[in-house]
Order: C-alpha cells, then sequence, then structure tokens
C-alpha cells in the first residue's frame, strides 16, 4: 500500500514539474509584432553593418558575400555593393522592408530597438 502511494506521489510530482504535452496540452509561442520583428531586423542589420565595417579594416576589402562575415548571414538581410554609393543592406520580414546604406548612421539606424527586444524578454 505504502509503495503505491508512493508511486503516486512520483507520477504527480513529475506531472506537476515537466508538464508533459500529452497531459496539458502544447502551448503555441505566440507571433511577435511587427514591431518586435522590425527592431529584430534592424538590429541585425546594425550587426552586419560593424561586421562588414571590421572586415574592412582588417582586409583591406569588402566581403565577397554576408558568409564572410563572422556572424555568417541573417535570415532576411542582404547586401549589395555599388561603386558610387558603397555597400547597402537590405532587410525583408514580411510587409517590414528597410535599408541601410554605408553611409547612414548606423546608430541613428538602430535607434530605440533594444530597448524594445529587452522589453520582449
Amino acid at each position: 500500500m505504502v509503495l503505491i502511494v508512493l508511486l503516486g506521489w512520483t507520477i504527480i510530482g513529475w506531472i506537476w514539474s515537466t508538464r508533459p504535452g500529452m497531459i496539458f496540452g502544447t502551448t503555441a509561442e505566440e507571433p511577435a509584432s511587427a514591431e518586435v520583428r522590425e527592431a529584430s531586423l534592424r538590429y541585425a542589420m546594425y550587426l552586419h553593418a560593424a561586421d562588414i565595417a571590421a572586415f574592412e579594416a582588417d582586409s583591406n576589402r569588402l566581403p565577397g558575400s554576408l558568409t564572410e562575415l563572422e556572424s555568417g548571414p541573417a535570415e532576411g538581410v542582404s547586401w549589395a555593393v555599388n561603386a558610387d554609393d558603397g555597400w547597402m543592406l537590405t532587410g525583408d520580414d514580411g510587409e517590414i522592408h528597410l535599408q541601410l546604406a554605408e553611409r547612414a548612421n548606423a546608430d541613428s539606424f538602430l535607434g530605440n530597438s533594444l530597448t524594445i527586444l529587452q522589453r520582449q524578454r
């Protein structure tokens, strides 16, 4: 009898601590808001701009592609080099389309994105 009670409490403890999906159902993550998606995209592009500048300073040339950067390519971010204007990063996430040019102020481009992302955690 004691063994059955201990086994029952063990099973209840396991269910309470692990909350298995087969009992409680799975909870889908709520999709990120447009504000958070834009902040994430701006932050990824900001980091890429810094990586491109560091790569250029170290190797005296622009990377051939974003895969040459330490951070690697980010989803939705692409770039192109224009002989007249330097490079241009382009970010796309659904209806959100952003561009960051080499000559633009990256800090101004980032804006309050870090605050938005920190609030999300």
